[in-house]
């Protein structure tokens, strides 16, 4: 729209007071209309699918095993009885996503974000979580055999035994199971 022409059909459902300052607001600013966009995410490759923001997605029982997501935000992810086996997930963001009975055997989470995650009953054995945060993490009935939990943050987290970690002096290790 060139200077203060706005066409009349814009305005004509607007009670005169309030035309003005549409007007202004029309031609003083950027106006986009809101859009929404849906997409079912099974025809999208494991590359594409991480890079998207996948907040509240759900994935139960999918296999990412050998994937890359290293550096994804997949906060909120719903990927109960998931398989990453060997997956690299080197700075992946979970925070807050549910991952009950997944299996991470051998998988790289190295400095991960698992802030409020539910591991309940996940498979960790020879998983490297050097690094990780699990603030408030539920460990409940997992399994770490084997797991690099060198620097882990164990702040409120429910160890696989069910205590709390702020109840075994800061951490779960001695409360593995």
């Amino acid at each position: 729209m060139a200077g203060d022409q706005v066409p009349e059909i814009v305005l004509e459902s607007v009670d005169a007071p309030r035309r003005a300052f549409l007007k202004k607001l029309i031609l003083g600013s950027a106006f986009i209309a809101p859009s929404v966009a849906s997409f079912a995410m099974s025809g999208l490759s494991i590359g594409e699918a991480a890079s998207v923001n996948v907040a509240n997605q759900t994935c139960a029982g999918g296999n990412f095993s050998g994937q890359n997501l290293s550096g994804q935000d997949l906060s909120g992810f719903n990927c109960n009885g998931a398989s990453f086996h060997g997956a690299n997930l080197n700075k992946v963001n979970l925070t807050h996503a549910s991952l009950d009975g997944a299996h991470f055997e051998g998988a790289k989470l190295n400095d991960a974000i698992l802030i409020s995650a539910s591991l309940d009953g996940a498979t960790l054995n020879g998983a490297n979580l050097q690094g990780a945060n699990l603030t408030g993490a539920d460990l409940t009935g997992a399994t770490l055999n084997g797991a690099n939990l060198q620097g882990v943050i164990w702040s409120d987290t429910t160890c696989p035994d069910g205590t709390n970690s702020n109840d075994n002096g800061g951490t779960c290790i001695g409360h593995l199971g």
